[in-house]
């Protein structure tokens, strides 16, 4: 990872958890997250499928969780563990209600057509994030 971020130094970068928090691979050394910063990044996304990995990069300072819930094409992130769309974005804007860092939150995951976007911003997320149909 520190090497495509050396190499290309993008000023976006989306990590899906739990590489948020990712380090050397031996838990040594400074979060993917931080590694992104130094190397320029302005704004970092953290694709989460659960709650902890919400929480992850909340404390990782991120500036967009992206929730993406089991709907998401059936290939939702640990999925043993993941929620539904709905359930998740709610857990994690619960959680931005209670936390200093005010991260913008979007929903992901069986968002399809017109409806979704709206249903999602109605609910209270920033947005939505829409893949294949």
């Amino acid at each position: 990872m520190r090497k495509v971020l050396e190499k290309h130094r993008p000023e976006i970068v989306q990590f899906c958890a739990p590489s948020v928090m990712a380090h050397d691979g031996e838990g040594n050394g400074p979060s993917n997250v931080e590694v992104a910063r130094r190397l320029g990044a302005k704004y970092i996304f953290a694709q989460v499928g659960n709650l902890q990995d919400a929480k992850d990069a909340f404390a990782a300072g991120c500036d967009v969780i992206l929730t993406q819930g089991r709907e998401a094409g059936g290939h939702g992130l640990r999925s043993e563990v993941g929620a539904g769309t709905l359930p998740l974005a709610a857990a994690v804007l619960r959680l931005r209600e209670t936390s200093a860092h005010k991260p913008l939150v979007l929903a992901a995951g069986g968002i399809c057509d017109g409806g979704g976007p709206g249903a999602v911003l109605a609910f209270g997320c920033g947005g939505a994030g829409l893949g294949t149909r």
